[in-house]
């Protein structure tokens, strides 16, 4: 009897660890919003600047480039100013690399200065070489972080 018991209660907190899992890979409420928002104008194609943008598929939201993005907001935070280069600087797709995700294409997008997903998002639309790289066909995973009011986005596609 007790040798079932512990076999319930291990198999148990087993299961439990594994939906703690799952859940840490749920996007938070802004940056699910900040998905739908870039999905949204995927869907229904864009112009970005004078070039016309064709739909593109919707992104899978990713932890692990959220990860990526979070890192070098954090660091633009710790540093007082926006850029793509990181420490050394690296570029995103070495940032990336080195935090083990191994990519095909790989893209950042970085803003300061505003408080909500809608207003970031919009403002990469507007901006002829953000919005380009939210509409490129190739990319099929975004993450998204935050330090501050200094947003990176990260958009790739995996190799598999």
């Amino acid at each position: 009897m007790k040798a079932y018991l512990l076999t319930f209660v291990f198999l148990s907190s087993f299961s439990s660890l594994r939906n703690e899992a799952a859940l840490s890979e749920a996007p938070e409420a802004w940056q699910a919003e900040a998905l739908r928002l870039v999905n949204q104008a995927r869907v229904r194609g864009c112009r970005c600047g004078n070039k016309r943008m064709s739909p593109a598929p919707v992104l899978r939201f990713s932890e692990h480039l959220t990860r990526i993005a979070k890192g070098h907001a954090d660091y633009l935070r710790r540093r007082g100013y926006i850029t793509h280069r990181g420490p050394g600087g690296t570029r995103v797709g070495q940032r990336a690399s080195r935090a083990g995700y191994r990519w095909r294409v790989i893209g950042e997008n970085i803003a300061s200065g505003y408080n909500t997903p809608r207003a970031v998002v919009q403002t990469w639309l507007n901006s002829p070489g953000h919005c380009e790289n939210i509409m490129d066909s190739q990319f099929s995973e975004m993450g998204i972080a935050r330090a501050g009011n200094i947003y990176v986005q990260v958009l790739a596609k995996p190799m598999r």
